[in-house]
Formats: C-alpha cells, sequence, structure tokens
C-alpha cells in the first residue's frame, strides 16, 4: 500500500493506536538476526542521537534486545518478546529511561522548551493480533519521575489553570518557565485500563495534582488536573480541569464539582 494511503486511513480512523493485525504467516516463515547501529540519526523532530538494537525471529517468536535509542547524556532502553499463539502475539516489554533531557522532547513534540532529567519505567505483558488489541488486554506499569528538579514553559502549567488575563499577568511580570522542585506520575496497567497511582509536579509556584483513567480497549481518557498556586495569585482560579473523550480528540475543560484526592510524594517545599 502507497504511504500516502496508509497515512489517509490512520488520519480518518477513530483510532490512535495501530490497529493493522500482525501476520502471523509471515513472521513464522521469518528467520531472521540483525543487529543494527547507527551513530547518527538527523531528521526534523527527532529526539534520539543514535540507536542500537538486535533483532531475532525465529520459529515465530520475535524478540528486539537489547533496544538502545541515545538522548543527549540519556538513554531509552528496551528488552521486547512477542511469541504467536494461534492468530495473536504473547508479548512482554519492558522499556526504561534513565538520565533522559527534557529538553529534547520537548523540542521534538513542539512542546516548548524545559530543562530536567527524567527517569522512567514501562513494563507490558498481553495478547493481542495487534498492537492495539495487545494493549486493550495488557498488564502492566509505567511510572516517570524527575528527581532532582527543572524548569518548564510557564504554557505547560498553565495548560491546567484558567488563564483569566494572560496579557495582564505578563505585564506584571509572570516568568516565561517555572522552575519544577519534582514530578512523579505512576500509573498501574490491570486489563487494559490505565489508571494513576499518583500524579503530581511540585514547582516553584503551584503544586500539580491529579487523577483518573484511560480505558485503552476504547481508547477513552477521564482524567483531571488541579493546579493550586503556593501563593496568593491575581488572575488564576484553582478549578478543576477535567482531561476527557477519546484519545484522538481530547477535550479539556473545567470541572468545578470535581475534588482531587492528593496521592503525590513530592516534598512541599
Amino acid at each position: 500500500m502507497p504511504c500516502g494511503s496508509a497515512v489517509k486511513r490512520a488520519e480518518a480512523s477513530p483510532k490512535l493506536l495501530p490497529t493493522t493485525p500482525i501476520s502471523i504467516p509471515k513472521v513464522l516463515a521469518a528467520d531472521i538476526h540483525l543487529t543494527y547501529r547507527g551513530e547518527k540519526i538527523s531528521g526534523k523532530n527527532v529526539p534520539f542521537d543514535f540507536i542500537e538494537a538486535k533483532l531475532d525471529i525465529e520459529d515465530g517468536r520475535i524478540r528486539l534486545a537489547p533496544l538502545r535509542l541515545g538522548i543527549g547524556k540519556g538513554a531509552i532502553t528496551g528488552d521486547i518478546a512477542l511469541s504467536p499463539v494461534g492468530n495473536e502475539v504473547d508479548t512482554e516489554a519492558e522499556v526504561k529511561a534513565e538520565h533522559v533531557n527534557v529538553s529534547h522532547l520537548l523540542a521534538s513534540a513542539g512542546l516548548g522548551s524545559g530543562e530536567g532529567i527524567l527517569d522512567g519505567t514501562a513494563k507490558l505483558k498481553g495478547r493481542g493480533a495487534s498492537m492495539s488489541s495487545i494493549l486493550a488486554n495488557g498488564d502492566g506499569a509505567l511510572r516517570i519521575v524527575m528527581p532532582m528538579g527543572g524548569n518548564i514553559n510557564a504554557l505547560l502549567v498553565d495548560l491546567s489553570g484558567i488563564e483569566i488575563a494572560p496579557a495582564f499577568l505578563a505585564a506584571i511580570g509572570v516568568p516565561d518557565k517555572e522552575g519544577i522542585r519534582c514530578m512523579v506520575a505512576d500509573f498501574e496497567l490491570r486489563h487494559g485500563i490505565l489508571a494513576s497511582r499518583v500524579l503530581e509536579v511540585n514547582t516553584t509556584e503551584h503544586v500539580i495534582t491529579g487523577g483518573g483513567r484511560v480505558d485503552l480497549s476504547r481508547e477513552i481518557v477521564d482524567m483531571s488536573l488541579r493546579t493550586d498556586p503556593k501563593h496568593f495569585t491575581i488572575g488564576k482560579l484553582a478549578t478543576p480541569i477535567l482531561i476527557s473523550g477519546p484519545l484522538k480528540h481530547l477535550r479539556f475543560m473545567p470541572d468545578k464539582e470535581l475534588v482531587i484526592r492528593g496521592g503525590g510524594t513530592c516534598q512541599r517545599l
């Protein structure tokens, strides 16, 4: 299928996660042992500096390990294994982020600027005929932390608050960036439901807390964020923001009835 047609189909689909079935006959027919290293990756909006990977496909079993993507002085490493079971695939994957500079990720995603080092882990175990169905039936966990702090563009903080008069706030000296004291995002995946255990960002001026869940089977989000200033701030209302709807078309709206109960582990400074 031409690349343009595939892109159009993806854009037209209500699903965000890949639904293309994994071809079991092709996997069973393959016998591949490949070691690859790319010492430099050049391209617009690409956060990775280099790649190392070893791929083995034998008797239908796929193993991608080790996988290493360099990002500045840090890296994302992975160990991924897939085994065919009938018309489906059993999947076990573990991915780790170590000392990843957030500035590379923000710049590649077009979300402004920032600094700080991220660590994290993601684990997945599931069975399905496509990536979408594997996640929809999967179990695992996702944890991301910024233990040493950093800073982010203030626009990202404002996304979880109500900005009444941005021009006025800029005029009285609201900074372009806001320092992060620490960040913790901890989610558990059970039977395709990704639910928050801890979600907190502690900045120099705000405490952002939240929670909720993502149904990966239906690709529906039901989460909330609340930004509370550490000091009195003109023009900012501490109103919870509800994030809801399908993954492909999220909605952000205030929810005055919502009460968020803190589960954060950041030290209140």
